[in-house]
C-alpha cells in the first residue's frame, strides 16, 4: 500500500501538502546548523578570507566562544524566529572533545538569557569511536556536559 501512494507522485503531494496546510501557526522550528570552526587556539582561520573584505561577517572576524558574540546572534535569531541551533559536534580521540566546543560552550554559559534551545549534530565524517567503549564515552560526555539539567 505504501508502495503504491509512493509511486502516486500527485497524491504524495497532496498528502503532504494538506500535511502542511493543517500545521498549526506558530507551531514548527525553525533550526540553523553551527559550524564551530572559527576559533582554534594558534591557527587564524579567517586569514584565508580575509584578502575578500567583501566577505566579512556582520560581526566582524570573531572566535567562536567569545559571549559578546554568542549574545548577538542568539537576540538576531530570537528576533528572527530561529527556534533552536544544531551545533556541529567533532569527536577527537587525540585532542579530546575539546578542540571545537567554544561556541557550544557560549552558548551553555548565555543560554538562560534566551529561548533558543540547542541540538548536536555529531560530525561523524572525520574520526569515530574505534570501538563501543570509546562511544559509550562520548555518549557519557553528551549527557555529563550538554543534558543535565543544572
Amino acid at each position: 500500500m505504501i508502495r503504491l501512494f509512493l509511486s502516486q507522485p500527485r497524491v504524495f503531494f497532496i498528502f503532504i501538502f494538506f500535511l502542511i496546510s493543517q500545521a498549526k501557526a506558530g507551531s514548527l522550528d525553525v533550526g540553523v546548523y553551527y559550524y564551530p570552526g572559527w576559533n582554534k587556539p594558534g591557527v587564524e582561520v579567517w586569514e584565508p578570507i580575509k584578502k575578500y573584505p567583501e566577505r566579512e561577517p556582520i560581526l566582524g572576524w570573531y572566535q567562536d566562544g567569545d559571549d559578546n558574540i554568542i549574545q548577538k546572534q542568539l537576540a538576531w535569531m530570537e528576533k528572527y524566529g530561529v527556534t533552536y541551533i544544531a551545533y556541529d559536534w567533532y569527536w577527537d580521540e587525540n585532542t579530546g572533545v575539546k578542540n571545537r566546543t567554544f561556541a557550544i560552550d557560549a552558548y551553555l554559559r548565555n543560554s538562560q538569557a534566551t529561548n533558543v534551545k540547542f541540538a548536536l549534530l555529531w560530525a561523524n565524517h572525520t574520526n569515530t569511536p574505534k570501538n563501543s567503549k570509546e562511544f559509550d564515552n562520548i555518549v557519557n560526555y553528551w549527557i555529563d556536559y550538554y543534558f543535565k539539567s543544572s
